[in-house]
């Protein structure tokens, strides 16, 4: 995503529901300086409107960070996952579980492993 650091600023307010009027009160700028910087991030975006370019910088965002995450090792298979799950009880991890093994344990489909796990939770 290439938006100016002006531009990502005047984005998250739109994300926030601020009116151009708004933006602009906010940053000390014209109401048209604002129009402005929203025509090009709906351009930038390739957006057909300002919702639309709210809808897509968020997906951006969110693909971004899923991008950043680093893969953690499953206590239970062994597999790495950019999505594992930590179980605590009483503030302390138990284990760290992918969202596979998680669901296995969810719907009874559970190792032995699993269900000890499970059962510290209770």
């Amino acid at each position: 995503m290439k938006l100016s650091p002006r531009e990502q600023e005047i984005i998250k307010f739109l994300c926030d529901g601020f009116s151009d009027k708004e933006i602009a009160q906010e940053l000390s700028i014209s109401a048209r300086t604002v129009q402005t910087h929203v025509t090009r991030i709906v351009l930038k975006l390739d957006a057909k409107n300002r919702t639309n370019a709210v809808f897509k910088y968020i997906h951006l965002l969110d693909a971004e960070r899923q991008n950043n995450l680093s893969p953690e090792k499953c206590g239970i298979c062994g597999l790495y996952n950019n999505h594992i799950i930590q179980i605590e009880q009483g503030g302390q991890n138990i284990e760290k579980i992918c969202p596979e093994c998680f669901s296995q344990a969810m719907y009874g489909l559970v190792s032995k492993k699993v269900k000890e796990i499970v059962d510290k939770m209770d």
